[in-house]
């Protein structure tokens, strides 16, 4: 008679979820709004070109100075202030 296996690999697959959403978080953060934005039109230029993005989401409100090519992005990840 065969005796039964109680503890299986396949039973703990499921630990492999929140494992990785655990690893995403500690790498690159939460996830952060944008709420507001302050931008300008300088000399040269057609467009406006934003200077200042806030944004707010579960680790408080955070601001972004001179975003990469003028433009906020709707949704940033975000650190704890202490962790960076």
């Amino acid at each position: 008679m065969k005796k039964p296996r109680f503890l299986r690999a396949v039973y703990f697959i499921w630990l492999a979820v929140p494992v990785a959403a655990y690893v995403a978080v500690a790498i690159y953060g939460l996830p952060h709004v944008l709420t507001s934005t302050h931008s300008r039109t300088y000399a040269g230029y057609k467009q406006r070109i934003h200077s200042r993005c806030n944004y707010t989401g579960p680790y408080g409100r955070f601001e972004a100075h001179f975003p990469r090519d003028g433009a906020c992005a709707f949704i940033r990840f975000f650190k704890l202030r202490g962790e960076r």
